[in-house]
């Protein structure tokens, strides 16, 4: 599937937040040709960041 969204075979991702903070990721989104394929990035659970701001660690590093 990684190969996949390189390519640039899916316009829309959905992503937890470990995943839209890895580092790969990260470098991926940032990228502007892979931006230019993409429509929608959408994480999912973000309504959760001030409920588990403990639990999941990642979660209030997602506006980065």
């Amino acid at each position: 599937m990684w190969s996949k969204l390189v390519a640039g075979h899916y316009t829309h991702v959905i992503l937890g937040p470990e995943q839209a903070t890895h580092k790969r990721v990260l470098k991926l989104l940032r990228n502007a040709e892979f931006n230019q394929k993409l429509a929608l990035v959408a994480v999912d659970e973000l309504h959760m960041v001030y409920q588990c701001r403990e639990f999941r660690e990642a979660y209030p590093i997602l506006y980065k």
